[in-house]
């Protein structure tokens, strides 16, 4: 299973982003954004529900003029301890996808 996450950013650059998933367990994550304006690859530990990044270099991913730009793309299985079979998405992304 995969999901391309998105953001939408209209007030400023973004150096870093963090943020936490549940209801599955990644298996990878790779970055979406242009790599010259944003050489950085996302952190994650396989099995595990957040995944952050930050580029160690002086760039950062542009503004937007609302709509959404790829920010990464994580491959992931279903929690199958979990009852809970939805995708939740934490920090200022406020998604839910269905499984």
């Amino acid at each position: 299973n995969t999901v391309d996450i998105g953001i939408s950013n209209p007030n400023d650059h973004i150096n870093a982003y963090e943020f936490n998933m549940s209801g599955i367990d990644i298996v990878s994550v790779i970055s979406l954004t242009d790599p010259d304006e944003y050489p950085a690859e996302p952190q994650y530990e396989v099995g595990g529900n957040k995944v952050l990044c930050i580029s160690l270099v002086d760039s950062a991913i542009s503004k937007t003029d609302g709509s959404y730009q790829p920010l990464c793309r994580i491959q992931f299985e279903t929690d199958k301890s979990s009852s809970n079979r939805e995708l939740r998405i934490g920090s200022d992304f406020q998604t839910q996808f269905r499984l």
